[in-house]
């Protein structure tokens, strides 16, 4: 019998609370953001084989034959799928970091129109999830027509990897509960300069009886 009980309970029960939720969509948008970035400025993007050795181009950079990475020359000619690629890539990366500060905004200030945030960083992440994927226009530049043989290099890797975290996270903001608040909250009165520094805030209109009443009795005081 109490197999049997074993048997039906889960070996891994992970409650989903909003915060985890939460702070689960924060981190995945950022590492997101940061693949993406690295895409861009990766200069291992495209993998192929020319007569004389191994080529890896990037995005907006080329590897040189001692393995270091150089940006392209100002010369340097593009065909209309890398100069999209090019494009689309920085987009990307760009359209993502609005989404992180989007994200971020919750971790400290109210939300007054939940929905509407929810929609402008979910929208925002899908397209950067769009952008992500168009990247792979840079298989079809005229280098790839010209050896057939384009294989996926470290950017290309890391770009997939973006894409798939950007439309995860785009799923976590649609399905993450509405914020009751920010996550971090900081009373910022300490930095005024005539704010009290005890923990007891004195009321305001009991200071200003305490202060009449000070006065009266001084006046009181003086007559005498």
């Amino acid at each position: 019998m109490n197999d049997q009980n074993n048997k039906q309970q889960p070996l891994l029960l992970i409650k989903l609370t909003p915060l985890k939720v939460r702070l689960t969509a924060f981190v995945i948008t950022t590492i997101a953001v940061i693949l993406s970035i690295v895409t861009a400025k990766s200069c291992r993007f495209v993998e192929y084989k020319s007569a004389a050795a191994v080529m890896r181009k990037g995005l907006y950079q080329e590897e040189t034959i001692f393995g270091l990475c150089q940006p392209y020359g100002a010369n340097q000619e593009f065909d209309t799928n890398h100069r999209a690629a090019m494009i689309f890539g920085a987009l990307s990366a760009l359209i993502g970091g609005f989404s992180a500060i989007g994200m971020y905004y919750q971790l400290f200030f109210q939300v007054e129109n939940v929905s509407l945030w929810r929609a402008s960083v979910s929208i925002f992440l899908l397209v950067s999830f769009l952008f992500q994927i168009l990247t792979f226009l840079a298989f079809n530049d005229q280098r790839c027509e010209t050896y057939k043989n384009c294989k996926i290099a470290s950017g290309a890797s890391c770009s997939i990897a973006a894409t798939i975290f950007y439309l995860v996270s785009a799923l976590a903001t649609l399905k993450m509960p509405p914020p009751e608040g920010p996550l971090l909250k900081c009373d910022c009165s300490s930095f005024l300069v005539d704010a009290p520094c005890t923990e007891d805030i004195e009321d305001p209109c009991e200071a200003n009886s305490k202060r009449k009443q000070f006065n009266t009795d001084h006046s009181y005081m003086g007559s005498e």
